[in-house]
Formats: structure tokens, sequence, C-alpha cells
């Protein structure tokens, strides 16, 4: 299990092989730039995942 956050690298670890991938609330630090997790939304969460199952042809998502 590996983290992705977009398609591009949701694709580069499928790519190599990797089973699941991660969509976690970090994206808000990590991405978005927020100071913590608190401030990420139902609809950040729901737009970072779909576009990781755009990226992602094998490897389950969660």
């Amino acid at each position: 299990m590996l983290t992705a956050y977009d398609s591009q690298m949701a694709r580069i670890l499928d790519t190599a092989g990797v089973d699941v991938l991660l969509v976690g609330d970090s994206l808000g630090m990590v991405v978005l730039g927020y100071k913590d997790t608190k401030h990420v939304t139902m609809n950040d969460m729901i737009r970072h995942t779909e576009a990781v199952a755009r990226g992602a042809t094998e490897a389950h998502i969660v």
C-alpha cells in the first residue's frame, strides 16, 4: 500500500505493481497546503479519489 493523490502518481504506482493505493486526508497538508487535516472536505476527498481512479487500472483504491 502506498499513497497517491492524483492520476499521474496513481498511474506510476499502478504500473510498478503496487496493489493498493491509499487516498488519505493527509492530502490536505501534502497537496492543498493546509496546516492540518481538519480543513479537508468530503469534496476534496472525492475529487482526489476520482483522479486516482482514473490513473489506476489494476490497484485497489482505499
